[in-house]
């Protein structure tokens, strides 16, 4: 709907002030039309309340963050409103439907068919806290992870068990902050950089604690794995950064998957790397380790890790090689 000077204009009707401000998966639902409304370049938005009503702060503040360039205004039931308004109730989508488009394209079979339902039932729940931030599910899991390692390291074989189990809830509930981020348009370049510091944490933790359980029982060679895996997980690291730094670009553990897909664009070769890349996934390898660990086979899991880390680095070099040898091959 358009004015007179060709600005686009949307109305908005609500029955009363409260449907306006329903919270719905943390955001006023007239904030989420707004967005929408926004989105599609309308340049106002008129929500038009009955008389004698308005908005409560908290929903002026989702306005306003939600509305971008947007001119948002309120109309009164008893004032002619152009262009004719549509009800607003009907706008508005369900929790549930927020939460089920939070999933991510790169979610992988465990976390769409197991991890993804959990977690999105902790986010509705925690989504009605009023204040909810993504951080604050961040912090959580880090919490989790700290509960984790502890019997780990101190409470010999139930610990183990414990630890494991305490492990796998930990990608189910680092799924929250980003579903909570999404759904209430928090997204934000720090909260990720925090979010992967702590998923990288817990997995090392993991790792280092059920390495001290078993050395702690005699187990030569869990010491031995874990170093192995950790050495070349870290020179890895290392490597991906130099990389990235040569190229002038952001570091990225998907680094090394781009280059192979760009050098290798077939089918089986990027079936290959969608294999590599789901039982690579922390929630493939979570499931794995746990249930591993609860089978009586800890030590399979170092064994699993210092294979992993053996076939990473060598997949690294070949990242790394493969730009030179097309390059002396440009030059030839």
């Amino acid at each position: 709907m358009a004015d007179g000077e060709g600005a686009r204009i949307a109305a908005v009707a609500f029955a009363d002030a409260r449907s306006a401000e329903r919270r719905i998966a943390g955001v006023a639902g007239a904030a989420r039309i707004v967005r929408r409304l926004a989105q599609a370049d309308y340049a106002e938005v008129r929500l038009v309340l009955p008389p004698g009503t308005s908005l409560s702060e908290a929903a002026w503040r989702d306005l306003r963050r939600l509305a971008g360039t947007t001119r948002v205004e309120i109309g009164r039931g008893e004032a002619p409103v152009a262009p004719a308004p549509v009800a607003g109730e009907a706008l508005i989508e369900s929790a549930a439907q927020v939460l089920r488009a939070t999933g991510k394209a790169s979610d992988g079979p465990v976390s769409r068919w197991l991890n993804r339902p959990l977690s999105r039932r902790i986010s509705a729940l925690l989504l009605l806290v009023p204040g909810i931030r993504p951080t604050h599910a961040t912090v959580g899991t880090a919490v989790l992870a700290l509960a984790m390692f502890a019997p780990l390291v101190g409470a010999g074989p139930p610990g183990l068990i414990a630890g494991a189990l305490l492990y796998q809830a930990a990608p189910i509930f680092d799924g929250v902050d980003g579903e909570i981020a999404r759904a209430t348009f928090r997204s934000s370049r720090s909260g990720a950089v925090l979010d992967s510091a702590v998923d990288v944490a817990t997995n090392f933790g993991f790792i280092a604690g059920l390495t001290l359980n078993l050395a702690q029982r005699g187990e030569e060679m869990a010491t031995a794995l874990s170093a192995w895996g950790f050495v070349l997980f870290a020179a890895g690291l290392a490597l991906i950064a130099w990389r990235a730094a040569r190229a002038h670009g952001p570091f990225s553990l998907d680094l090394v998957k781009h280059q192979y897909r760009r050098r290798f664009p077939g089918a089986a070769a990027g079936a290959l790397i969608r294999f590599l890349t789901i039982v690579s996934s922390r929630d493939f390898f979570a499931l794995l380790f746990a249930l591993l660990v609860v089978a009586g086979l800890p030590l399979a899991v170092l064994w699993l890790v210092a294979a992993a880390a053996t076939t990473w680095i060598l997949f690294v070099l070949g990242s790394i090689r493969l730009p030179l040898q097309a390059a002396t091959a440009r030059a030839s």
